[in-house]
Formats: structure tokens, C-alpha cells, sequence
């Protein structure tokens, strides 16, 4: 459980720090656009040279929300009322994920526990009413899930109220990142629990637990293979996409500099990418239709055991496995095993193209107006420059005739 939360946490650590150091050098980039025109500007891997002040806005900035909201899309765009409905409707239920877990099964612990120790008690009423033994453990960590909610629910109104980054809101945002670290925790614990729960039943009844052990086992393995697939996909497209880029780069290397297409393509290639389905929210929205269809699917199933077939008989129950079995490996035929490399290679290459010729349009009329503004501001320098020297010509011309007179 403890090596999970340090995982996490030092996988969030870093993809903040990555993500506050890029967004840093684009910003200063961009706004030191005249001097990077020049050739003056700052080092693109130096984040020592970017102010203070927009490093603690950063930071206030790229709050947990924040985060979140750049990965599903973009944090900082303008939305409608109902994009807006529906983003805040995903952070609540993404901030309430690592929780329901833990709340479901403390729920089922206290009922259970109260439930064999009222059972031959007298005063039921009396029994059910108190707190006693198990019972602390479950109140405290019904105390803890209480203030974990109102903590977020605080810390996501200031960020929509775009209240700054004092000291109180630096203190709720620890909270915040120290009670989700305490949810997985104890989600993490609690699975372990329910899987070794799962084991010992099918060890002593197998013919009772193996359907569920096939259905859930068999859906979470393909699932975990789709996401490899599908993440494997994402890397091939991103990795052709990124090799285009650089060859354009190196043809307009001359019109524009380097700096300025890095700060100014990033987000491009995000947002092409998201528009085609290969954003992380898009390939988890795929992984999430297969669950619910799978879930629909064996949901049907079940219920035809259940009305039409005995469990107890072990004929009856080794149809039953056979055939829930033959839906997972067709699941996983249809959904992962589709295909071969070359017909993988003709994918990538179609979807390919297709961004690029997307992006090509976005990339030549961005080309086209840094280039302006690069002859606009060499124009505005030769232009002072020649005042200059007339304003440097008068004065000369006003001195002559002061020493003649």
C-alpha cells in the first residue's frame, strides 16, 4: 500500500514539475519574442532565467484542477455553459474516485460488524446505536472521508472563484494532495483484501466463485491488453507526427527560429491529437466503453444462469464457465487482437496524414505571420535607426551654427 501511494505521488511530482517547467520556457519565449527574433533570446532549456514572479504564478496557477483540466483538454480555453457543466461534473467524479472504494467497503464493514455483535444483544435499538471496537476504526475513517469532501469542495470553488495563491489556499492544497494519498492508500489495501477474499473462494468453491473470477479476471486482462494497444498506437502516430514536424522545422529553420516554433507547436500537436482520439482521455473513454459493454454483456448472461441453470450442479457450472470464457477470448479477439503489423503500420500512416494535413494549414499561416512580424520589426528598427541619425544630423547642424554666430 505505501510503495502504491509513493508511486503515485512520485509519478504526479514529476509530471507537474515537467509540465510547470515546459509551460515556464514557452511563456518566457513568447514573451521575449522581439529579442528571440534577434537571436538574443533566452536559453530554451534554462528555466533559471525565467523571473521569480512567473514561477510563483505558475505554481498558484497549476493547481490539482488545473492539471486535470489540461488533461482532459485545454484549461485555458472558453467554453460554454455545458462543456463547463460537464468539465466540472468530471472533476467532482475524478476527486471522489479514490474515495468510493474506501467508502463502499467501510460502509459494508461497519454493517457487517454491527450486525454479528447486535445480533443476540437485548436492547437492539440500544446496540446499533453505539460505538464500540471495529466500530472506532470505522467512524475515524468516516471522519476522514467527511473532511477529505469538504476539503475539495473548498479547494475547487476557489479555483473557479480564481482566488490567489495565499497561504491559506497553499495549505488546503497540501490537505488536498495528503488526503487523496490516504484514499489510495486505503484503496490499495482494500483491493489487496478483496482479491485474497476472491482467491480463498475459489479455492473452497470453485464451481460458486469461478464464474466471477472469469468475468472479472478476464475483463480486467483485456482491458489492461487494450490499453497497451492502444497506447502503443498513440506512440507510433506521436512519433511520426513529431518526425514531420522536425523535418518542417528544418525548412523554415531560416524564416522562424527554433524557440519559436517549439513554443508555439507544443500545444498544436496536443490538441490535433486529442481532436483524433490519441489523448489519454480519449484512449480511457475507449477503455471505458469496452468495460461498460463487457459489464452489459455479462450482466445478460448472468441473469440467463441464474433463471435457466443450477449452480450447484457441476455440469451446469462448467457450461456456465465455458461459456463466459469463450466471450472474454472473443472480446479480446475483437478488440485487441484485430489485425497485424502491416495493417497497423497502414493505420498509422493513414491517421498520420490526416493530422498533418491539419496541422499543415495551422503551421503555414503561423509561419506566415511570424515572418511578418520578424520584417515589421526589423522595419520599426531601420526606421528608428534613420530617425535617429537625422535627430543625431539636426543637432550637429544646430551646433555648427552656434559656434558661427
Amino acid at each position: 500500500g505505501i510503495s502504491g501511494v509513493l508511486f503515485f505521488v512520485t509519478r504526479w511530482q514529476a509530471h507537474v514539475r515537467e509540465y510547470r517547467r515546459t509551460r515556464l520556457l514557452q511563456e518566457q519565449t513568447m514573451r521575449l519574442l522581439s529579442f528571440v527574433m534577434a537571436g538574443k533570446g533566452p536559453d530554451a532549456e534554462d528555466v533559471d532565467a525565467v523571473p521569480k514572479e512567473m514561477v510563483e504564478e505558475m505554481i498558484g496557477r497549476t493547481s490539482f484542477w488545473y492539471v486535470f483540466e489540461e488533461f482532459i483538454g485545454n484549461a485555458e480555453e472558453q467554453r460554454t455553459l455545458t462543456q463547463q457543466f460537464f468539465v466540472t461534473v468530471c472533476e467532482v467524479f475524478f476527486a471522489l474516485s479514490p474515495a468510493f472504494f474506501v467508502f463502499m467497503l467501510n460502509q459494508i464493514l461497519e454493517k457487517s460488524y454491527r450486525r454479528d455483535q447486535c445480533e443476540y444483544q437485548s436492547d437492539l435499538c440500544k446496540c446499533r446505536s453505539s460505538t464500540f471496537g471495529v466500530l472506532y476504526f470505522t467512524s475515524g475513517v468516516t471522519l476522514l472521508l467527511d473532511v477529505y469532501y469538504i476539503t475539495f469542495l473548498i479547494d475547487l470553488g476557489w479555483h473557479y472563484l480564481g482566488v490567489s495563491y495565499n497561504i491559506f489556499r497553499r495549505i488546503l492544497r497540501h490537505l488536498l494532495y495528503l488526503f487523496i494519498s490516504i484514499s489510495i492508500f486505503f484503496s490499495i489495501c482494500g483491493i489487496m483484501v478483496v482479491l485474497l477474499f476472491v482467491i480463498i473462494g475459489v479455492a473452497v468453491k470453485p464451481a460458486v466463485t469461478a464464474p466471477f473470477a472469469i468475468t472479472i479476471g478476464g475483463t480486467a486482462l483485456v482491458a489492461i491488453l487494450l490499453t497497451v494497444k492502444l497506447l502503443k498506437f498513440q506512440m507510433r502516430v506521436s512519433r511520426a507526427v513529431t518526425k514531420n514536424i522536425a523535418l518542417y522545422k528544418t525548412q523554415v529553420a531560416d524564416a522562424v527560429p527554433k524557440e519559436v516554433l517549439d513554443a508555439v507547436m507544443g500545444k498544436n500537436i496536443k490538441q490535433a491529437l486529442h481532436a483524433n482520439g490519441l489523448s489519454l482521455p480519449g484512449l480511457l473513454k475507449i477503455v471505458l466503453v469496452y468495460v461498460v459493454s463487457m459489464t452489459a454483456i455479462f450482466f445478460f448472461l448472468f441473469t440467463g444462469f441464474q433463471a435457466f441453470t443450477d449452480a450447484s450442479d457441476l455440469n451446469s457450472s462448467l457450461i456456465n464457465d465455458a461459456i463466459l470464457l469463450i466471450t472474454v477470448v472473443g472480446s479480446y479477439l475483437v478488440c485487441v487482437a484485430d489485425g497485424d503489423a502491416n495493417e497497423m503500420g497502414h493505420r498509422t500512416e493513414l491517421l498520420n496524414e490526416k493530422i498533418m494535413e491539419s496541422l499543415q494549414k495551422t503551421l503555414d499561416m503561423m509561419v506566415a505571420q511570424i515572418v511578418t512580424a520578424k520584417k515589421a520589426v526589423k522595419s520599426m528598427k531601420r526606421q528608428m535607426e534613420e530617425d535617429q541619425m537625422a535627430e543625431d544630423d539636426s543637432d550637429s547642424d544646430d551646433s555648427d551654427l552656434k559656434r558661427k554666430k
